[in-house]
């Protein structure tokens, strides 16, 4: 039809928003796995295992950073392309996602687990939303690192990641780290 089709390079973005999608559809996976176990034992019970003690909604946040994910994918277009609406309008997309989530789809699941669950509201002043706090002051303190030099967790993040690594992926070293003392994978 007369239009062709331009190979696009693979560029920063392409690999952030391919690590976002592959971290997102992990993090939906573990969290589903962990609740459906929980549930076959404790049927009615708050879920308050693995990444469900450290967040209400594991599996809506993979979600939503998976359409985050596919933005940072579309950036690879746009930049390439010098195209403003390839870059803008799946923005538009991943937020109004996001906000589903935040304003409609949890806050609807929160009224039915309150009114369901006993100890929900408990769970809820002690547990955030989607996206939990964590201290990670032992990670990158290096007097923390003499004392506990063989611990799997500080390994990788000094020696791997270094100094300078971001706190999204001392995050993500901190929940792999959960899950593994949780025995989860």
């Amino acid at each position: 039809i007369g239009t062709s089709v331009v190979p696009v390079q693979a560029n920063l973005w392409t690999w952030l928003g391919f690590i976002v999608c592959i971290s997102a559809a992990t993090l939906q996976l573990i969290s589903d796995t962990q609740a459906h176990r929980f549930r076959k034992e404790h049927r009615g019970e708050v879920c308050t295992i693995g990444l469900w003690k450290r967040s209400r909604h594991p599996n809506y946040l993979g979600e939503i950073l998976m359409w985050w994910g596919i933005y940072l994918l579309y950036l690879t277009i746009g930049i390439s392309d010098h195209s403003w609406e390839v870059v803008l309008l799946p923005a538009v997309g991943a937020l109004a996602n996001t906000c589903l989530f935040v304003f409609i789809s949890i806050p609807m699941m929160e009224k039915r687990q309150l009114a369901n669950k006993p100890g929900y509201a408990d769970y809820r002043k002690r547990v955030r939303m989607l996206i939990w706090y964590m201290n990670l002051r032992p990670f990158v303190n290096p007097r923390n690192l003499a004392k506990s030099f063989f611990n799997l967790d500080v390994i990788l993040t000094r020696v791997l990641l270094g100094n300078r690594c971001s706190a999204i992926t001392r995050r993500i070293v901190r929940i792999l780290i959960i899950m593994k003392n949780d025995h989860l994978y």
